[in-house]
């Protein structure tokens, strides 16, 4: 409900109710009330969607996911082997070439075993039961690395399926747009009783247009999707892209 609400405070009926009206056969302001909160939803869900997919830039190839895999498997196994390498360091006999130097890798074993434990300080806490407890806990994550670096190898070698990951191309450059067509042809079916069509069959009315850009003769459901869409200030789309969405989705009967 709060959504709901929210959406209706963002777009206003003053701004909904006249789409509604104009592709009414029998003008029913009731009604076309009753659709101002789905209609201000499918706005605002799609102005949402469009600007988080924006983002989305960075999309891997299936062959860029497996290599996510194998640096996962890589960095596990390096950093349990860099700590495992600096406790050794730690655990020698001083070094007669640096009379410091070992206690100085203790010290900084230490220093990083803490962290490892969930104890981060700016300084060792010297605290012989808490140093017991932190290495304990440092033993335990070794082993949660190395669970890692083999579990990344397997779902590398045995799980990952590249054809699921494939991405098609020629798709629209708005991926937002099918779930707000289809939300617009759920809203379309019931406010008018007819199916969302993108065909040059009937016409939009020229009176009481709410979108300026886009009135050229089109489909009254593609005028309907664009009104939406000029009214939320997000990409208006095409007959030609309306009519893709509708022919690769199951629409409303």
């Amino acid at each position: 409900m709060e959504l709901m609400e929210q959406c209706c405070e963002d777009y206003p009926i003053s701004q909904v109710l006249p789409v509604c009206l104009r592709f009414q056969k029998k003008k029913d302001e009731v009604s076309a009330r009753r659709h101002w909160p789905w209609m201000a939803i499918a706005i605002s869900e799609y102005v949402f969607e469009t600007e988080k997919r924006k983002k989305y830039k960075d999309e891997p190839t299936p062959t860029g996911v497996s290599g996510m895999l194998s640096r996962v498997a890589k960095l596990a196994k390096e950093l349990r082997l860099t700590l495992l390498q600096l406790q050794r360091l730690a655990d020698r006999l001083p070094d007669p070439a640096a009379e410091n130097r070992r206690d100085h890798i203790a010290w900084l074993d230490t220093f990083l075993t803490q962290a490892v434990a969930g104890r981060r300080s700016d300084k060792v806490i010297e605290d012989g039961l808490g140093e017991l407890l932190d290495y304990f806990e440092k033993i335990e994550v070794f082993r949660r690395l190395e669970a890692i670096e083999k579990a990344a190898k397997d779902a590398n070698k045995h799980h990952l399926d590249k054809n699921l990951l494939q991405r098609k191309k020629g798709q629209s450059s708005n991926q937002a747009l099918p779930n707000f067509i289809y939300r617009c042809g759920m809203i379309w079916k019931s406010l008018t009783g007819r199916k969302p069509s993108a065909n040059r069959v009937t016409r939009g009315a020229k009176k009481g247009a709410s979108c300026n850009k886009v009135d050229k003769g089109e489909p009254d459901f593609v005028l309907f999707v664009q009104a939406l869409a000029e009214i939320g200030e997000a990409p208006v789309p095409s007959r030609k892209q309306v009519a893709s969405v509708l022919g690769n989705m199951r629409t409303p009967d």
